[in-house]
Order: C-alpha cells, then structure tokens, then sequence
C-alpha cells in the first residue's frame, strides 16, 4: 500500500501568497487590461481562471514542495534449507538412500514450503553455494562457520523465520555450530543424517614435522593414529620413500578406542622436495581405508645460512641474541668472542659485532676483512666501541662521544619504517622496554637511514636512530646504539610470558640484512605445498637491464605432473605485474616451467609444488548427532531424522514463531519532479491561447 502526502519547509500561510500572486496577476490581465475588455465576462472568468491556476502553480513550486510516499511492504517469513555437501555423511550410511530418495524429499519440501514462505537454499562443505540440486557429497571438509557468516550477512536485518540444517554433527574447520549459529537470532532445525554406529576403523588422525630440513641431518616426524573397535588386533605403521621402507613398527591395540603418537626420527638424503608415505597396514571391515594412508611432503635445503656473533669481551646481549637467532631453524649461529675467533670470514652471510671495533688493531682487521668481501654486518655500540674507528665503517651513522658517560636511551618504534614489518604485538610493548646504554647519544646519520626504532630520552621521543639499517651499493648493515639488550628478552618474557617477540626481532632483522638480493631479470613465486581444496596462484616479475618493469610480455607456464601430463597457462598482465590462476589440479607432486621471450632475448624459470589430500572428512566416520540436537534445542527448534522430513513440515506450518512483518518505507521527491503537472500547465496555456487567438487577441 502506497500513500502519498505533500509538504513544504515554509510556513502554510506562504501558500496564501502563491493563490495571491495568480488573483492579482489573473485579475489584471483580464479585468484592467484594455486588451481584453472586448471578451465576453464568461471567457474572460474561463481565461482568468486558467492564468490564475498556471501562475499559483509555478508561485508554489518556488516553495520547493515535496512528495512522501509511504510504501507499507510486508514481508513473508524466510526459511532457509542448508544441506551438508560433505563427504562424511556418506560414511557408514546408504549411498543410494542419501543421493536418491533423500534428497528428492528434501527438494519436494522446499516447493510445499514456499506457498506460505520465502524459502531460500544452500549447500555447504569447505564453501557454501546456493541451491540443494546439486548434491553429490564431495566435499573434502564441514565448515558451519562459513555457513552462518553468509546466513547472518544476508539476513540479519531480514525476517529469518527458520533454519533448516541437515548434516551428521561433524565439523573440521571453523568454530563449533553452537557457537557460530547462536548469532542468528532464529530457531534451527535439524535433520541428522548419517550413522552413529560404532565402526571399526584404524586411522592415521595427524602428522607434525617440520617443513624444512637441511641436507645430511636428522630430523622428527610425529605420527598419531587412531584406532577403533579393534582391540586385540596389531596394527602395523611404516613410513617410507620411493618404495623404500624407512622405518616399521607392529603394536598391540589394547582397547577399543586408542590413540597413540609414535615419534619417528628420518635422515634428509637428498636435496629438494621430498615425499614420504606413512602408513597403517589395512585390517579386515574397516570403515574407510583411504586414512590408512598421508603423504608427508620435506624440502631440503642444501645448507643453512651460517650467522656470526662476534663480540669485544663476554657480555650478556651475545647470550640473548644467540638464543633468539637459534629458534629459527634457517640459521646455523656462532657465538664467540675476538679474541677466541678463529673461522674464516668467507664461511658466513652475516655477522654481529658486538662493540666492535673496539680500538684495537685487531679488531679493526677483522671488521674490514668482512667488509672487504660485502659480508652483511650489524653493528651494537657500547662502552668499549671506539668512535673513530667506527666511524670510518660507511654504515650511514656517525659516532659522537658523550663526555658524560653512558646514557639511557628508551625505545620508540619508527611508524614510518618500511623495510620489513613487525607485529603489532612487538610495537605496543616496546614502550615497555627498558632503555639501552649508549655512549654516543648525539650522531650524525645520512639521508638513507631507514630508523626501526627511534630515541626517546624519558617522555621526549626523538628523530634520532636507536635501531636502524642502511643500504649501500656495496652491503646491508645495521647498528644499535646502546647495550642492554638483554634485559629487552627479560622484559618481554615478563610482559608475554614468552620469548617469541623478542625472537621476533632479531630474527626479522637477520632475515633482512642476510637476504641475498635477486639480480634476475624474470622471477616467478609459486606455491610449494597446498591442499586439495586451495587455488593454484603464480605470480611473475619481468624487468629490463634497468630493473624497470616491463609490460607487455606474453609469459607462458606449463604444470606437468607425475605422469607426464602437460597443463598449459598464460599470465595475465596488470599494472606491469603478471598474475596466474591455474585453478585446481588433482593431488599429488608437480612441477612448473615458465619461459618468455623479451626483445628478442629469452628467459625461463622453474619449480616444484605438492597438492595435498585434505582427508578431514575421513578422520571421524562416526556422526555426532548429540551436537544437532543441542543446536536445536538451545535454538527453540527440533530434530528430527531424514525419514521424518514430513513431521519436521507439520512443525513448521504450526509453529507461532513463523508470521509475517511489515514496515514502512518513506521516499521524497521534488514535485516539479511530476509529468503530469508540466502537463496540465500545458494543456491550461494552449487552451487559454487557443480561446485569446480565437476571439482575436494575441
């Protein structure tokens, strides 16, 4: 229903002066116009009446008048049907059953339902699409999470009557239903599906390695299996490659449910990216024998990057620093002191001085012998630096000795660094940290300092460097302007009750200073390990012998994968950068070949990734269907099974909750706006020309 009103932002009585003008203009024209004193007093009052109505009009649209219209809409409650598409609601349960009489039930109810609702459908896996006619219970996982995002982002300001939610209970990614759904407002339905039998099945549930390793070193693979409703039997776990047995173990299952992790030591033979199989020799009726089976996926580094702490005497920083570099397992760390140094300059891709170079001959030396061949450097000033020396190092900063001895300089981080980025949780307890010690609190920097952290002198914070790197054509180097960072580890272990932030820094600021810079003219980034479900992203960078981007270049990709099969790609250019989505592949191991052809010069690249089997759905075969009937119940709604789906429509139809809405809706245009009234006024003003030619006057 639609009502319409007029209203003004002027006073009513201004409408007086609109009928005014039109009388008084009217009246004169065809009263006191000599003109028009040959019409006879019936056209003359027919004319006046017509110029009246036309200038009262136009007087009133210079009030700006509007039009409301009120829309009464009313809104049928929504019933939304959402179907679990995932692969373990046909484990244990009839296939046949499901994929046929089910679904034809479930499809009919939706047409019933809609003579009195709006009914809206959806199946949900790993994703959530529209519509339930395209069931085919494929979806390697069950995430209600994604489900009630979509639910709430598309009707929570709507009349959302009811959701309906036929699945088995069994969820593995995303927050737990009773906890994601609650948001909703609105009672839920469930329909429970699949079988909640007890069944035997023996299980490979999780496997935590870690994704690297370096050649020629031992490292731990965990292996956790399951078993169920096999007690008595053996199971037997082997981990192998390429058809060779790794490592075998039998053991005796000694309940009905049991659950063992089985820790698993491997040798890195070869380098590049290796594939394991672990696996649970099959036994007789289990469930599934498909999780009996995982893929583990290493890469194999040649050798880790080499780092060095070099300091003047013992000191506690060096301590620190060692541990925090430590935790990452890409850097092998040397920590040692001047005078005990013995190594070879040329072994390491970066090293830490420690207040160094420290007056003497030999520690100048060494400095410059690392210099010499552009090895990456970080500088930590302290009592025993000497300035002179120092300075003549290029690292960007300039020392200037304080007369007064050590000061205390606090940190404050540098908002506008940009060379890499920290936490958010590093940045907000680096206020808290207690200051460094620094002889030389006044420097001088160049122009290409990039400050990490910056001075702060108790409450006054400064532009001056505390933490800060420098890039020159010849090295990377960083400098600290004070000791004392071992109380920062302190501190933030006080703070987080843990080390990670302080490890976060050291080791984000190696990474930076130790990174090799890539000369290549053509790159390619791709993945190295993703899950089935996952889209395949390449990315390309092509540039000239100016290290300009350069646009324009037809880039071309082939993915082969372990049989030989080819899959030929092309990038897509935007913004003088290459992008390519390949989509899905199979599971598995693949390997990539990039080429292009630029001014007549060609370049290619080459890698390797894995596709892996997510198999979240096989690791409970078991349906929970305590989990459906809490969500209903702490929902106001009910469950009911799949064979009950006419039951479950009686419900609907008479449940209270289930009425219509309805709300207003206002709208405001201009008047003037209105074609009928440009049309009348027209129809007035030819008349009354037509009726003033047609007695002779103009």
């Amino acid at each position: 229903m639609i009502v319409l009103s007029i209203f003004i932002d002027y006073p009513a009585w201004f409408i007086l002066l609109c009928i005014l003008a039109g009388l008084i203009y009217s009246t004169a024209l065809y009263s006191k116009d000599r003109l028009n004193r040959h019409l006879g007093p019936a056209l003359r009052s027919i004319l006046a009446i017509f110029r009246f109505t036309v200038i009262g009009i136009l007087a009133f649209f210079l009030l700006k008048p509007l039009i409301k219209s009120v829309n009464r809409i009313v809104e049928k409650p929504i019933i939304v049907i959402a179907q679990d598409n995932s692969s373990s609601i046909l484990n244990g349960g009839d296939t046949t059953y499901y994929k046929g009489e089910y679904l034809a039930e479930l499809q009919q109810l939706g047409k019933e339902l809609e003579e009195n609702y709006e009914v809206r459908t959806y199946n949900f896996g790993t994703s959530v699409n529209e519509g339930i006619d395209k069931i085919d219970y494929s979806s390697p996982s069950t995430n209600f999470s994604a489900l009630s995002d979509l639910l709430f982002s598309n009707f929570s300001n709507r009349n959302l009557g009811a959701v309906i939610i036929a699945s088995d209970g069994l969820y593995n990614r995303g927050n737990s239903p009773l906890y994601s759904l609650s948001k909703l407002k609105s009672p839920v339905y469930t329909i429970a599906l699949g079988d909640t039998t007890p069944r035997r099945d023996l299980l490979i549930s999780e496997i935590r390695n870690n994704r690297l390793a370096y050649l020629g070193n031992r490292f731990p693979v965990e292996i956790q299996w399951d078993a169920r409703e096999l007690k008595g039997q053996t199971a037997k776990l082997s981990v192998s490659q390429a058809g060779s047995v790794l490592f075998q173990e039998s053991y005796l299952i000694k309940s009905d449910f049991e659950q063992l992790v089985v820790p698993v030591i491997l040798e890195a033979k070869s380098e590049g990216l290796q594939r394991y199989t672990v696996k649970l020799e099959s036994l007789e009726n289990e469930a599934s024998y498909t999780n009996n089976t995982k893929e583990l996926f290493i890469d194999v580094l040649d050798s880790r990057q080499k780092l060095l702490i070099l300091g003047a005497n013992p000191h506690p920083d060096i301590a620190a620093i060692h541990t925090a570099l430590r935790s990452n397992e890409n850097y092998e760390v040397e920590a040692t002191t001047l005078d005990r140094f013995k190594g070879d300059v040329s072994d390491y891709s970066l090293v830490i001085f420690h207040q160094l170079p420290n007056g003497s001959a030999g520690g100048m030396q060494i400095v410059q012998q690392f210099q010499e061949i552009s090895t990456p450097s970080m500088f930590i000033v302290g009592a025993r630096t000497n300035p002179s020396q120092f300075n003549k190092l290029s690292t960007g900063i300039q020392l200037k000795p304080s007369l007064s001895g050590l000061t205390e300089l606090s940190p404050s981080v540098n908002k506008n660094f940009s060379l890499f980025n920290i936490s958010s949780d590093l940045s907000d307890i680096m206020r808290r940290l207690p200051p460094l010690s620094s002889p030389s609190p006044d420097i001088e920097f160049s122009a290409g300092i990039q400050s990490l952290i910056n001075q702060r002198v108790g409450v006054i914070e400064t532009q001056k460097p505390l933490i800060s790197f420098f890039q020159s054509t010849e090295r990377k180097s960083g400098v600290v302007i004070g000791e004392g960072i071992w109380r920062w580890k302190l501190e933030s272990y006080a703070i987080n009750n843990s080390h990670d932030l302080f490890n976060e820094l050291w080791v984000k600021s190696v990474q930076f200073l130790a990174a090799k810079k890539d000369k290549s003219l053509f790159r390619v980034k791709g993945p190295e390990d993703i899950l089935e479900t996952d889209r395949i992203i390449f990315e390309a960078e092509l540039y000239n012998e100016s290290f300009e981007p350069f646009s324009g270049a037809e880039i071309k990709l082939t993915v082969v994968d372990e049989a030989g099969q080819e899959y030929p790609f092309v990038f897509s250019e935007s913004n003088n950068t290459y992008r390519l989505d390949a989509g899905q592949l199979p599971v598995g191991e693949y390997k990539y070949f990039a080429q292009v052809n630029r001014s007549g010069l060609e370049f290619k690249e080459e890698g390797e990734f894995v596709i892996k089997a997510l198999q979240l759905e096989d690791i409970q075969s078991r349906a929970d269907h305590k989990v459906l009937y809490q969500l209903a119940n702490k929902s106001a709604g009910e469950m009911f099974s799949a064979v009950q789906i006419q039951e479950l429509k009686q419900a609907l139809l008479s449940s209270s909750q289930l009425k219509s809405t309805s709300y207003e809706q206002d709208l405001l245009s201009d008047l003037i706006n209105s074609k009928w009234i440009l049309f009348l006024l027209l129809i007035l003003l030819s008349a009354e020309w037509l009726l003033r030619k047609r007695s002779g006057t103009y």
